[in-house]
């Protein structure tokens, strides 16, 4: 099947299941894409529902899924598993710098920004 079919059903079971077995369930390419949509989509959504305190709260909620990745990478998976777990942990500790920038750039709205 190809990437964009695998991408659009990744979507669907994002929503219905945890971060953790949508990860180790789906093609890496497809966990990598569609946590990074759900990344953009969220602190989006944060930034145009509540500025910065919005961002502050979301902010919140990354630190609790890396919380549950890192505990899952510390389990046993196979070696394909563990690098994709621990390339999505890496891209969501740059995405959570990058959301501390925000808030410290007191971003209110997605103009605000280059």
């Amino acid at each position: 099947k190809s990437v964009r079919h695998q991408t659009e059903v990744g979507i669907g079971d994002y929503k219905q299941q945890s971060r953790g077995d949508f990860v180790l369930t789906h093609a890496s390419m497809v966990a990598i894409s569609v946590t990074q949509l759900d990344w953009t989509t969220r602190v989006e959504g944060a930034i145009e529902a509540n500025g910065t305190d919005g961002v502050r709260d979301y902010l919140d909620t990354m630190i609790e899924q890396l919380k549950e990745l890192s505990r899952l990478v510390r389990t046993k998976l196979t070696k394909l598993q563990s690098k994709v777990m621990s390339a999505i942990i890496v891209m969501e500790l740059h995405a959570r710098d990058v959301v501390e920038r925000l808030i410290d750039a007191q971003v209110e709205r997605t103009g605000d920004f280059e």
